[in-house]
């Protein structure tokens, strides 16, 4: 791990691993850091560490499953399963090949190194489709489009039309997928496995909410949907949204057959303005959740976190890959409020080659928090991703925050199942930052403590250089 920082040109290289807590003046701290505080290197309050010997420690990731397996977004049925969903495991070796260039589609070995702690992971590959083509033309009728649509179909929007409202995806019996896409060659699209910019969105079709409600949400039970190629967005004369796009819901959900699954955002376009308040762009409280090749903006919020991507009461796997991702709170987070389906702990989660952005432009004007944290997860990779910019605000600055958190108050949390777990952070560039990782083992007398927490290989640059400040810690 490479720190670099204010008053130093040094830097340290350190692989950490999380295996269990110790109190500290700041909370939780893992053993192998704990060592490092007490004689192997004296961090400075701010900048970056003086150079010294690299810590090892290796984390032993429990395994109950057997085998590792792919999951194929199709082969998700109804959910049971206490932990998590009831799947068909395949040992079929990797996902689609892809390339360099092509990040949401490159292959993962399960039960590799490069998998991680994943014990599952979703393949998104497009399905041809099987049906018909509901061609809905400007003015036409989207949702009725929708309650139409069957298993192997097409609903095709017209390019660059409008579409304003609160839509629906329906529960439909069966398990082909249905494709919600803007009536464009596929050649006008960024191809498969490259990111969707503004620029690119030009021509798609529009689905714009026109009050508080998401522009696109899923009804308890809604599967097998694959959006592409569509922007999603909320009408300039509104000034509160609770979600643009909402997948699955939290008090209302509280049984593992009601949640979405097999839901792919794949080069979309999903965002807010600049007058508007909202909580996040995608809300993605499901199961067999992908979104790659996407790109999220303007998900602000004055009085309150906002967040591009966040989950809570959704058991997963999800696969976040190759996006743009733009948020005032949390870029990402995974936890923030306690599921109301019992034990459940979002599990299998993939994120790899995103960029996580804060514009400067916020400072001084929304309370800034942190580009990723984990309050309530498990089995997660968190790889190859750009995270740039974070200040004190909200919070101290810091890029990273893990921890367990049974979120509903200190020592009243209704979820002594929360855990935040077997978590492998690497080949990671975090920029222009007030200060690293905030490690917590358990906040508040609710939950697990946070266990088995690889971070190797990172590079943080540019730490507590103003205007980024912070506390100006790595860790």
């Amino acid at each position: 791990m490479a720190f670099l920082g204010r008053n130093s040109r040094q830097e340290a290289r350190l692989r950490i691993a999380y295996m269990h807590g110790v109190c500290s003046k700041r909370g939780l701290i893992p053993l192998a850091l704990a060592a490092l505080l007490a004689g192997c290197v004296t961090p400075p309050m701010s900048g970056a560490f003086p150079r010294s010997r690299a810590i090892e420690a290796d984390a032993v990731w429990a395994s109950p499953v057997s085998a590792p397996a792919i999951l194929r977004l199709d082969s998700v049925k109804p959910l049971r399963e206490a932990a998590g969903m009831m799947v068909r495991r395949e040992n079929e070796g990797s996902l689609r090949a892809g390339s360099a260039t092509k990040s949401s589609m490159e292959r993962l070995e399960l039960g590799s190194p490069a998998a991680g702690p994943l014990r599952a992971v979703l393949d998104t590959r497009a399905h041809e489709p099987t049906g018909r083509t509901l061609s809905v033309r400007a003015g036409g009728d989207f949702q009725a489009a929708l309650i139409d649509a069957q298993p192997g179909d097409v609903v095709m929007l017209a390019a660059g039309a409008t579409f304003r409202g609160a839509f629906v995806l329906p529960k439909k019996s069966g398990s082909g997928w249905i494709t919600i896409r803007s009536n464009v060659s596929d050649t006008e699209l960024p191809p498969e496995g490259t990111r969707m910019t503004p620029a690119a969105a030009v021509r798609l079709a529009k689905v714009v909410s026109v009050d508080a409600r998401p522009a696109l949400r899923a009804e308890p039970g809604a599967h097998h949907y694959r959006i592409m190629g569509v922007e999603f967005a909320v009408a300039p004369e509104q000034t509160l949204n609770y979600g643009v796009v909402v997948f699955g819901g939290s008090g209302e959900q509280t049984s593992l057959d009601q949640v979405p699954n097999n839901l792919v955002l794949d080069r979309v376009y999903v965002h807010g303005h600049p007058a508007l308040q909202v909580s996040r762009c995608v809300g993605m409280n499901s199961a067999a959740t992908a979104v790659i090749d996407s790109y999220l903006s303007e998900c602000h919020h004055p009085g309150q976190d906002a967040q591009a991507i966040a989950t809570w009461n959704g058991p997963g796997p999800f696969k976040i890959v190759n996006n743009y991702l733009e948020a005032t709170g949390e870029n990402i987070i995974f936890g923030g409020a306690d599921p109301s389906i019992p034990n459940l702990v979002p599990s299998d989660i993939e994120i790899r080659r995103n960029h996580f952005y804060k514009p400067l432009a916020w400072k001084g004007v929304y309370a800034v928090k942190n580009l990723f944290e984990l309050k309530n997860a498990q089995r997660v990779l968190v790889e190859g991703n750009v995270m740039d910019n974070c200040w004190v605000s909200g919070q101290e600055g810091y890029a990273v925050v893990l921890k367990t958190l049974s979120q509903s108050g200190s020592g009243t949390g209704r979820a002594p199942w929360t855990v935040t777990q077997d978590v492998t952070f690497r080949l990671n560039l975090i920029r222009n930052v007030g200060a690293g990782f905030n490690l917590i083992g358990l906040q508040y007398a609710v939950g697990i403590p946070m266990q088995r927490v690889d971070i190797s290989n990172n590079i943080v640059q540019n730490l507590n250089i103003p205007p980024y400040d912070g506390e100006g810690r790595g860790f």
